[in-house]
């Protein structure tokens, strides 16, 4: 059956098609209709970003849809997925029928006819791609035009079951549940204690303000770049949880209405993205208000019916403890013009000496250790 490629520029002519891949195909929150499009109206046409939604179909619909785009870089354009550094997955949304279809028996080919109708590039630069999108195989993963690497870092992800005591005593031993525990009623002596769904304005608004604070904290003292300069930036986390309240969760841990912990994510699909975590950094962290907030942002989703948990990229500890699975990431650098050779070479040796250092516990250790030093500089 013959396949046909559409390249979009505008999301509104993709949406119909985008929308019943999201209804009836597999994909992650990152690549909704509504994520990319507000992400791109805030935050990628702020740096120039071009969309080129591609879309593959055949006569019995939709098939696969690629949400990409041109970025204007220094010296070179690239292609890459739309959402960037807010979206922790890239990748392609795929139709429940994409594994029979003749597109993707033969995709080498398939992606060579994407590229003949793509706008020039210099550079094809595609990180953070998960092995599998939903139960199917991501094919990028195994493109031979488009050999791909591991990430430095994978991402992990726990099916909560039924009952939010069973998973807790699935992870946890019975004696750091009693000290979880007995840390919450610690913490309620100091005022009064809750736990916050934020759906009106008047809860998400204190909540937003003080997750961008308390974020922003975490940044400068891990002495890494933060988010939230980025233009448009706290726009789209702003009009995603405002207009979007069933694409998006904000919890909130507050004592005496002031929050001392947040937490910030998509849903879709049956999984929670907890994207943005967040505590005060007072004398109350010794009872691990993240901790507790984690625990009932838990009971939530069991209670909602959502029943993956989904704590994205990043190799922390404390993601390994909690979660039943890992998600394989890879990443892509493909010159097209001479130009974008060399500017894929120099990515895929950055992320080859990022992966080395993680791989190698003392250097990583040193290199946490400077970071964290770096952080505290400029913070005094």
């Amino acid at each position: 059956m013959t396949y046909h490629v559409t390249i979009f520029e505008a999301f509104d002519d993709a949406k119909s098609s985008w929308q019943v891949l999201e209804q009836h195909g597999d994909g992650y929150a990152f690549q909704t209709w509504a994520w990319s499009r507000n992400w791109f109206e805030l935050v990628g046409k702020n740096r120039g970003i071009r969309p080129c939604i591609a879309l593959v179909d055949d006569e019995t619909g939709p098939l696969m849809l690629l949400p990409l785009a041109i970025e204007p870089r220094r010296l070179h354009n690239a292609l890459v997925w739309l959402g960037d550094e807010l979206a922790d997955y890239h990748g392609p949304v795929l139709g429940k029928g994409w594994a029979a279809s003749d597109a993707a028996r033969d995709f080498s080919a398939t992606w060579r006819d994407v590229c003949t109708a793509l706008p020039s590039h210099d550079l094809v630069s595609f990180e953070k791609q998960p092995a599998t999108i939903g139960e199917q195989p991501n094919p990028f993963v195994h493109l031979a035009a488009l050999p791909t690497r591991p990430h430095p870092a994978q991402a992990y992800f726990a099916t909560l079951g039924e009952s939010l005591d069973e998973f807790l005593r699935s992870r946890r031993k019975a004696r750091s549940l009693q000290s979880d525990r007995r840390k919450e009623r610690k913490l309620a002596e100091h005022g009064r204690l809750e736990f916050v769904v934020a759906e009106t304005p008047a809860q998400i608004a204190p909540l937003l303000k003080a997750m961008i604070e308390q974020k922003t904290r975490s940044y400068a003292a891990l002495g890494v770049a933060n988010l939230f300069d980025e233009p448009g930036c706290v726009e789209f986390i702003t009009k995603m949880t405002v207009d979007h309240p069933d694409a998006v969760r904000l919890f909130g841990l507050t004592l005496d209405d002031e929050p001392i912990a947040t937490l910030w994510g998509p849903v879709s699909r049956g999984r929670y993205y907890h994207l943005f975590p967040t505590y005060a950094h007072n004398e109350l962290m010794t009872y691990s208000p993240g901790n507790i907030l984690l625990k009932h942002a838990f009971g939530w989703c069991i209670d909602n019916g959502i029943n993956t948990y989904d704590f994205t990229v990043g190799d922390e500890d404390y993601k390994q403890h909690w979660c039943q699975h890992q998600l394989r990431l890879f990443d892509a650098d493909l010159g097209v013009t001479l130009r974008g050779k060399v500017f894929a070479l120099l990515n895929r040796t950055r992320t080859g000496l990022k992966r080395f250092v993680k791989e190698s516990p003392a250097l990583f250790a040193v290199a946490k250790r400077a970071r964290s030093l770096l952080g505290k500089i400029k913070t005094t």
